[in-house]
């Protein structure tokens, strides 16, 4: 402030202050940022709910945290921290007695986070409900506090290194309790993608978690997520509406077919993106075991031009398909492909267009 009539100075340290109490949500990301500036911003917004601070360099963060507005938030997210901050941040946050309110938690991207600074956490949130620790040395004894202490419907472990391989105690059965009212999990997406869990703790986490509806996970694993190694045991069966198996040279092509058999019926969105073995024989049976399917990937696949031709003309409900980098599908198809109304790329929302581009491609390709 330039001016030096201390009225208007005044003034105007009044209407900063009154302007914070309507800040709800506080976003940060990346370079530096004073620390004074950050404290002084935290303990003007009163009202606040949401914070989220991603790759930013602020030095007193474990002790703008320690303020007790912070066990009133409702979405924390705390991605890439400096490295030297990120467990003094984590224990900063296990030191509050309760966080009431809180049902978002992020803290992926921090490799140093591990079991011991982040299992006080979960006993402290009654609520939590959606939580990111892609990324993080945490393991399957962090998961299972989390599922043991919170109402968890969302989970992402992305890449979680420190998990493969490790934990071979049998999962913790769900209790009738106000967390788990019918002795199953609350779970409903989740995410593993490049994480390697054991295949006896997945797949209990998998039949605790009758809501299941969207899963993303490396294709190579799908075998021991669904299909126990006894054959005594019947495969999972969960209401799965979404599933992406990518990145996969070494797909179980039985067991995919099998899941699809199995829980098809509710699937509207399917991504084999990468998965190279992936070829026609698995595209005619999501052809005819999903009759709700909306939305296919099969980018770098094997499928061929008769392959998708089956799949747009008899999955009634299908507005997007994606085939970038098909191998297997001739150049004059792809030439076609790219000039008819389906738009291979966008996909349609009107039923009347997609309703054009059958006609289109069944005029075009009549065998």
């Amino acid at each position: 402030n330039n001016n030096n009539n201390n009225n208007d100075s005044y003034e105007e340290q009044k209407t900063q202050i009154y302007a914070a109490n309507y800040i709800r949500t506080i976003k940060m990301t990346k370079g530096k940022l004073p620390c004074d500036e950050f404290l002084k911003l935290y303990e003007m917004s009163h009202n606040l709910q949401n914070l989220h601070i991603s790759g930013l360099v602020v030095t007193n963060l474990p002790q703008i945290l320690s303020k007790e507005k912070t066990t009133r938030l409702e979405t924390l997210e705390l991605e890439n921290l400096d490295r030297f901050l990120t467990n003094a941040v984590i224990k900063t946050l296990s030191s509050h007695v309760v966080f009431s309110n809180l049902r978002i938690l992020n803290i992926s991207s921090c490799p140093l986070v591990n079991d011991q600074s982040f299992i006080r956490i979960p006993p402290l949130c009654p609520v939590l409900e959606e939580v990111d620790i892609s990324g993080t040395s945490l393991t399957i004894q962090s998961i299972c506090s989390l599922f043991l202490y919170c109402n968890i419907s969302i989970l992402f472990a992305r890449n979680c290194n420190s998990i493969e391989g490790q934990f071979h105690l049998p999962f913790p059965v769900p209790i009738q309790s106000p967390n788990q009212s019918n002795g199953k999990w609350s779970l409903k997406i989740l995410d593993v993608f490049g994480t390697t869990f054991p295949s006896d703790f997945l797949r209990h986490l998998i039949i605790f978690s009758d809501k299941l509806t969207s899963l993303t996970a490396t294709g190579s694993t799908i075998e021991s997520y669904f299909f126990p190694k006894s054959t005594e045991s019947s495969p999972v069966s969960v209401p799965l509406t979404q599933i992406a198996l990518c990145n996969t040279s070494n797909f179980h092509l039985d067991s995919f077919r099998e899941l699809i058999t199995q829980n098809g019926k509710n699937l509207t969105h399917i991504s084999l993106y990468n998965c190279r073995q992936v070829s026609d024989p698995e595209l005619l049976v999501i052809t005819n075991f999903c009759p709700k399917i909306e939305f296919l990937d099969l980018s770098c696949t094997h499928v061929t031009d008769s392959g998708v031709i089956k799949a747009i003309s008899d999955c009634p409900k299908l507005v997007k398909i994606v085939v970038n980098g098909c191998r297997g599908m001739s150049r004059g198809f792809r030439v076609k492909l790219g000039g008819m109304p389906f738009n291979s790329i966008n996909g349609l929302s009107d039923p009347k267009d997609i309703s054009l581009a059958r006609n289109w491609l069944l005029s075009s390709f009549p065998q």
